[in-house]
């Protein structure tokens, strides 16, 4: 016989608006189980299968000084770009900025420098397929 595992669950009570919270024995055979009433097996996880489903992505990181209009970065091959955001400046001037991949090259140009005394970083967030 195997060992059963205490699980607290919430339980509404009938009466008012009081939460009990009883311990249960579930007996570790039937934690496979989609429900414990349930006659139908879960599938047991491959191992072939794990970090299939997950986001895999990477940043690039540019900082534009007084008079650069244009920076590079290097990224894996076939990223897209998901976006991005200035995450450091120093009053830069107002512009535009156009982000385009060419292979393992990110670049990304600004209409206007930053100007005298001012920078800008923008930080890059790449989708890795």
């Amino acid at each position: 016989m195997e060992t059963p595992f205490k699980i607290n669950y919430l339980e509404t009570s009938p009466i008012g608006n009081e939460l009990n919270v009883p311990e249960k024995n579930i007996e570790g055979r039937n934690l496979r189980r989609k429900s414990i009433a349930s006659d139908k097996l879960l599938s047991p996880v491959d191992a072939a299968t794990i970090g299939k489903t997950e986001l895999k992505y990477e940043t690039a990181t540019l900082v534009f000084g007084a008079t650069d209009t244009v920076k590079t970065a290097t990224i894996t091959t076939g990223s897209i770009i998901f976006g991005w955001y200035a995450s450091a400046y120093t009053t830069p001037a107002n512009s535009w900025l156009k982000l385009e991949i060419s292979g393992t090259t990110l670049t990304g140009t600004l209409t206007v420098a930053p100007g005298t005394s001012n920078s800008l970083t923008i930080t890059i967030i790449l989708i890795k397929v």
